[in-house]
């Protein structure tokens, strides 16, 4: 993680203007076509959701915008990006938080992230909260019983909390036999603009599209 010169960061007077806000956050949702890596997850024996919360990272860290933090008012980049996702074990209606590095094989870091997952499963004390000083991460979630038009994440401190919030829905399979997903992106408006979320999305898509 590196500082900022925000003296010379062309991005001074939106921090300045959106770090004021209650709710300083762009929210974005839209359907996304996730038939390739649906297919993908059941030929490998792998989590479906374990492959989204790949693709979701993978694609933020291609993004500059998504590594940048507020960490007391100052700006920073950050050195890497590790999703924490929640999780929901068969038979509970109460999710804990799992943390997973991110690697680049798929497979691996699926089988990795699922194996963490269920090992927690069995811990006397969750893991519901971070430290308030972690901010080289990404939060993602899943609402796989609504096939949902819109999701507003909850967000902490009035404004101050910047992390990206990355969430999607149920899948449902539509006339011409594609799986489509609601998909949304919660960020700091501090951070990024509009263009941003939407380079994000454009490569989400190019990304699901790009499956064998």
């Amino acid at each position: 993680m590196q500082w900022i010169d925000v003296e010379t960061w062309p991005r001074k007077p939106l921090i300045e203007k959106y770090s004021t806000y209650v709710f300083p956050y762009i929210n974005i949702g839209a359907q996304m076509d996730v038939t390739k890596l649906y297919d993908f997850s059941k030929k490998h024996g792998i989590s479906f959701y374990c492959a989204m919360i790949y693709g979701a990272t993978k694609v933020a860290l291609e993004i500059p915008n998504f590594k940048y933090r507020l960490v007391d008012g100052k700006p920073v980049l950050c050195g890497r990006l590790t999703p924490v996702f929640t999780y929901l074990p068969k038979g509970e209606e109460q999710f804990y938080l799992v943390e997973q590095e991110f690697e680049d094989d798929m497979v691996s870091f699926c089988e990795k992230a699922k194996e963490k997952a269920d090992a927690m499963a069995t811990e006397a004390e969750h893991a519901y909260m971070h430290g308030k000083d972690e901010v080289e991460i990404l939060y993602m979630s899943c609402i796989p019983w609504i096939h949902y038009t819109h999701f507003v994440r909850t967000v902490e401190h009035g404004g101050k909390d910047n992390i990206p919030r990355i969430s999607w829905g149920k899948y449902i399979q539509d006339k011409d036999g594609k799986m489509i997903m609601p998909f949304s992106v919660q960020v700091h408006h501090a951070l990024m603009d509009g263009y941003h979320v939407g380079m994000y999305f454009e490569k989400m898509e190019a990304w699901l599209d790009s499956i064998e």
